[in-house]
């Protein structure tokens, strides 16, 4: 179960960095995967430089073995810090659980219930690390290898055959916006899931983002995520990206383990 739940953790926390680096570029004239990547990557820079600060709610809808799991989710970005906030619900749990993640542009930390307040390690990090050049996963090996329809949109067909770098084995973009709109990935069991955005809203001017984001393995829908409301430049505080200035809450067993099955002797 543990493995389960921190494959989906990962998985999460990729496709919602990707739904907030997802902004396509103005006009697009480049035919080849290098072009394109250079083409997008001076329009994201561009438009991060834009951004001073950023909030995203999302509501996450998991299905797992021990039924449908709740996330309310919010994510606080200024410059490089970030602050992730998420509160989990539902499966076998009576109450809730809520968990901050904090980069401070320095080192990140986890307060939690279960490990109070944590600095993480460097490959702990690497999982919860916005991907904010998520474009830096993609090699000299990556190349477009077909196009196809998604959602009504005609895209390129990337393979990325770079393992080492990325977790996608393959992803689809827009040919005219060349924004994400899906991805393919590989979980240690060899199984492939797809992620695919939609829903598509202009947030900035003619920049957009993915209000709504799915997951998919063997065509069965395992996760989806909805953006509530996104928030651009509204002067955050420095105090929310600081470790310091928040406390970690003792759990609350009871109200979480309340509803469990209790095993029955014989």
């Amino acid at each position: 179960m543990t493995g389960k739940l921190n494959w989906w953790k990962v998985s999460l926390t990729l496709l919602v960095a990707l739904a907030v680096c997802s902004f396509g570029a103005d006009r697009v004239s480049a035919a080849d995967w290098p072009d394109i990547l250079k083409q997008l990557k001076s329009t994201q820079e561009s438009f991060q430089g834009e951004i001073k600060d950023m909030t995203l709610a999302q509501e996450i809808k998991m299905d797992t073995p021990n039924g449908e799991m709740t996330q309310e989710m919010k994510l606080f970005r200024k410059g490089d810090k970030y602050r992730w906030e998420n509160k989990m619900q539902g499966g076998q749990m009576s109450g809730s659980m809520e968990t901050t993640v904090i980069y401070d542009g320095k080192d990140t930390w986890m307060i939690s219930p279960f490990t109070g307040k944590k600095k993480m390690n460097d490959n702990e990090q690497k999982q919860y690390q916005g991907q904010r050049d998520w474009w830096n996963q993609f090699s000299d090996k990556t190349a477009i290898t077909g196009s196809e329809t998604v959602g009504g949109r005609d895209c390129y067909v990337v393979a990325v055959n770079d393992p080492q770098k990325s977790s996608f084995t393959r992803i689809w973009v827009d040919k005219k916006s060349l924004n994400f709109i899906k991805g393919e990935i590989k979980n240690s069991k060899g199984e492939i899931s797809e992620m695919i955005n939609s829903d598509f809203r202009k947030i900035k001017g003619d920049r957009e983002m993915p209000y709504k984001m799915e997951m998919f393995t063997k065509g069965k829908l395992l996760s989806s995520a909805t953006v509530k409301s996104v928030e651009i430049n509204k002067g955050l505080p420095d105090d929310l990206f600081s470790a310091e200035k928040i406390q970690a809450k003792g759990m609350d067993f009871k109200s979480i383990m309340k509803g469990l099955p209790i095993p029955q002797g014989k």
